[in-house]
């Protein structure tokens, strides 16, 4: 069996690697957000509340999950961009510290 794809040609000898790998202009990362940590807070104060038949608790806590998730929604500052400086100078650091 040959040619199954470039991985199992690579790896049976047949072909050599191509090292185009190069440097990113730029990486775009989410900022951290404490959405998820809230939400899940509010839906535990939701469930404790329908288990327990507290209607006036599983009301806030289901409005307080809609309130934190809409609030979200509409921050428009929301994402991180890194440099390619950074991102050498973390690369430079990372490979220093692996061949220590």
């Amino acid at each position: 069996m040959t040619g199954i794809d470039e991985f199992w040609t690579i790896k049976h000898g047949a072909k050599t690697p191509s090292k185009t790998h190069s440097a990113p202009d730029s990486i775009h990362l989410p900022k951290p957000s404490a959405l998820g940590f809230g939400t899940a807070f509010c839906a535990v104060i939701f469930g404790f509340a329908m288990i327990w038949h507290m209607g006036w608790l599983a009301i806030i806590g289901l409005m307080a999950a809609i309130a934190l998730s809409l609030r979200h929604s509409w921050h428009l500052d929301t994402d991180i961009k890194i440099g390619a400086k950074e991102i050498a100078e973390f690369d430079a650091h990372r490979r220093k510290a692996r061949h220590q």
